[in-house]
């Protein structure tokens, strides 16, 4: 399900498919959805009229505030919401890259902000969705001859696909893929998707007819994991026994 973005009471940040909220019953409503949501707060003055509209309750919802709040509002906001994102401590996208990355279909793999806490040897990202992921910073090594890491200048870059620590850079998908488990799932489901080998063919139809590899008669499952991920050539007799039990043509196979 698509997780609604709102954009408070700023027509310049506005982007497709986000909500304007101009006034405190906008606030009210939107902030009484069930559902989670990404609220985008401009200015301080919009935060204003969210902090009147609405009342403590559960927190579900996350917070992207473009600038610095002081202590107290921190406060409340960390009782409104369930995740706050301001730039005291955070580096974030400049403001024309958030605008896309916060609507981008896959906002989830990609960092909008970032932040360093050495002596914990955390680096905090938050994706485009909000979420978080920390990693490790000893993770990073630089490579001999090549750029340190430096956590002190730590900021996130090319519309969320780069982290970096100071001239020391590393991909978004990257780190994601070594240290997110779905997301590491969701880059080998895209490998697989825009695989055009028989193999590929054969395992995407497969799961789209809803079989097991346990279920193509005489054929061991063995045998077709290791045709579907290209390990043996099938012979013709083979491909037109697995055509036959998946209802296509042999000829029609490989175009799935």
């Amino acid at each position: 399900m698509h997780t609604p973005v709102y954009v408070l009471d700023d027509e310049e940040l506005m982007m497709p498919s986000a909500v304007k909220v101009c006034s405190a019953d906008d606030a009210r409503r939107a902030y009484a959805e069930k559902r989670h949501s990404i609220w985008f707060a401009p200015n301080n003055a919009s935060l204003s009229v969210l902090a009147k509209a609405v009342t403590i309750g559960k927190p579900r919802h996350a917070l992207l505030a473009l600038k610095k709040v002081s202590v107290a509002r921190r406060g409340l906001l960390d009782a409104l919401f369930a995740v706050v994102v301001e730039p005291t401590v955070t580096k974030m996208l400049p403001r024309d890259e958030l605008r896309e990355v916060l609507v981008a279909d896959n906002r989830q793999d990609l960092f909008v902000a970032a932040h360093a806490v050495p002596q914990d040897d955390a680096l905090v990202l938050f994706r485009g969705d909000l979420r978080s992921l920390i990693v490790p910073l000893s993770a990073f090594k630089g490579k001999k001859g090549g750029p340190k890491p430096n956590p002190r200048k730590v900021s996130v870059a090319d519309y969320g696909q780069t982290v970096c620590l100071g001239e020391f850079e590393i991909a978004s998908d990257a780190l994601l893929y070594e240290f997110d488990p779905d997301a590491r799932r969701r880059a080998k489901h895209r490998e697989i998707s825009a695989d055009d080998s028989l193999g590929a063919s054969i395992r995407r139809l497969r799961l789209q007819r809803g079989l097991a590899r346990t279920d193509f008669g005489s054929l061991a499952s063995k045998t077709i994991a290791r045709i579907e991920r290209g390990e043996v050539e099938p012979r013709p007799t083979t491909v037109a026994y697995i055509a036959k039990a998946l209802g296509v043509n042999a000829d029609e196979l490989s175009s799935f």
